[in-house]
């Protein structure tokens, strides 16, 4: 098994190969280097969550994967059935195998701040455009858009944070109220 080791200021970054992946090395403080440049960090990209994905590739195919979850892997083995990793701080972009754990789904829901947050994203007021995007109205959250308008207050979030493409529900688009019109 193929070991680096690096004495760095906050301590040892020691390199494990990334398992099925041959050329690729992954390290304790979440790095990845390459198997074409060994000497340098092999680029993350963040996805549409907020997370770190790296790409591997293995017989001309590319493959990706979050990168929190290859450092467990390699690290700690394999993640138990039905749990998810939890970034101990709350920062997705931390990837050191001190910050992961395994908890369950509901658990990681229930993890930290993470309550607070999304409460207090439902209270964010926001604009209601109709589809030519003329403003309509002024809610005071999402919770009250959607009790007004019988919209799922789900789809109405995702609209307000660009996420999973969503732009639209029940013939209106919004945006939060933090902007000026």
């Amino acid at each position: 098994m193929y070991r680096l080791v690096i004495n760095g200021d906050i301590g040892v970054e020691v390199w494990f190969p990334v398992e099925g992946f041959e050329g690729y090395l992954v390290s304790n403080y979440g790095h990845f280097k390459g198997k074409y440049k060994k000497d340098q960090f092999k680029k993350t990209k963040v996805d549409k969550d907020g997370y770190e994905a790296i790409e591997f590739w293995k017989q001309g195919k590319a493959y990706f994967f979050r990168a929190h979850r290859i450092v467990y892997e390699t690290f700690k083995g394999k993640i138990p059935e039905g749990y998810q990793i939890n970034h101990k701080d709350e920062n997705k972009r931390n990837n050191r195998i001190e910050n992961l754990e395994p908890m369950t789904c509901k658990e990681n829901i229930n993890y930290g701040t993470g309550i607070e947050r999304r409460a207090r994203q439902q209270e964010k007021p926001v604009l209601c455009f109709d589809l030519e995007g003329n403003f309509l109205k002024r809610y005071n959250s999402v919770g009250e858009a959607a009790e007004k308008l019988h919209l799922h207050h789900v789809n109405i979030s995702k609209i307000c944070l660009h996420r999973y493409g969503y732009k639209t529900t029940g013939g209106y688009t919004f945006e939060y109220a933090d902007r000026t019109l």
